[in-house]
């Protein structure tokens, strides 16, 4: 598969029909084939594509917040936090008036349940913006979902490529296409594992008196691990503790392999095996970490600190995580 072969993979959810933009930044409607030629020019920028947000059946392999307000970016910039926080990766894009939000998923799921994840995160959040898909069920073969603008192309009316941001809110590829296109196809897609628990936790905090979301304790007696946790960048910390983690940028945080149990393994499909250690900075409680496999004890319980970690590490034993936070604190004064 080549990398436009992969960007279809990822973005298209009907391949029969396509909307195309026009000088004025409408769109107007085509009832043919979308081709890889079609799609190259599109990265091209020779014409912008809309593509469907879902399927005649009712399923989409991605959700799009899109927020045009003056605010938008930074509004969307708030709900990529609370959905990190949470294990989800989501890729912030910059649009003609605000701001795009994606979550794209490894599998074509309904999209029904990922219009409900959307609303329960804005519910969270407090504020709201346009969702695609917005429907929740297929069409059938000769109804037609919402076309949304892929990503990377040039929007005729602005004659701009917008690109996606960073946390600090700067591009995090070159202008051209080739090096978003470069960009996006190393990006994590969500499994419809990890989604649903993140559903669940929601769902959690919009109830009667809702629990705020989980943190793992800080000690309050030693000053050590305190200052563990306050202190050390966990990056740094699992990269020395447990290179075969891989850490990689996955959004607002970071993804990798859990060295807790084994998800390496080539999966019942035939797939492989997928990444489900995550490790996040939040802007209130720091540094934190998560398997997101519900087959591993690391994923039961609040979120886990930089402390935790050594403690996993050491199997549990106190006294040698608290040797090593120890040398850590050493080498660092």
């Amino acid at each position: 598969m080549n990398d436009v072969q992969g960007y279809m993979a990822r973005f298209l959810n009907r391949h029969d029909t396509y909307c195309l933009q026009t000088p004025d930044g409408r769109y107007t409607r085509r009832y043919q084939r979308v081709t890889e030629e079609l799609v190259t020019g599109h990265l091209l920028g020779h014409h912008t594509l809309a593509c469907d947000a879902m399927d005649i059946h009712g399923f989409t392999q991605w959700l799009c917040f899109d927020h045009d307000g003056p605010d938008g970016l930074a509004r969307l910039d708030q709900l990529q936090d609370r959905l990190a926080f949470l294990g989800v990766v989501t890729l912030r894009e910059a649009s003609r008036r605000g701001g795009h939000l994606w979550l794209l998923t490894a599998d074509s799921v309904p999209a029904a349940f990922l219009r409900h994840l959307a609303q329960l995160a804005l519910r969270v959040v407090g504020f709201t913006c346009e969702i695609y898909p917005d429907k929740d069920k297929g069409l059938g073969l000769k109804g037609l979902a919402h076309p949304v603008r892929l990503p990377l192309g040039i929007h005729q009316l602005t004659q701009q490529r917008y690109p996606f941001l960073d946390v600090q809110g700067r591009p995090v590829h070159g202008p051209d296409a080739a090096s978003g296109l470069a960009w996006i196809l190393g990006q994590h897609r969500n499994s419809l594992t990890f989604l649903h628990a993140a559903v669940a936790q929601l769902e959690m905090a919009i109830a009667p008196d809702p629990p705020v979301f989980p943190r793992a304790s800080r000690s309050t007696t030693t000053g050590l691990i305190a200052w563990v946790n306050e202190q050390l960048d966990l990056r740094e910390v699992v990269a020395k503790t447990r290179p075969e983690v891989g850490l990689r940028e996955a959004g607002k945080g970071y993804i990798g392999w859990c060295p807790w149990h084994d998800d390496t393994s080539v999966q019942y499909d035939g797939t492989p095996g997928t990444p489900s250690l995550y490790v996040v900075r939040d802007r209130l409680h720091g540094w934190s970490w998560r398997c997101l496999s519900t087959n591993c004890g690391a994923n039961s319980g609040p979120l886990h600190h930089t402390f935790d970690w050594l403690l996993w590490h050491q199997a549990g034993q106190l006294p040698q995580a608290m040797a090593l936070a120890n040398e850590w604190k050493g080498t660092s004064t």
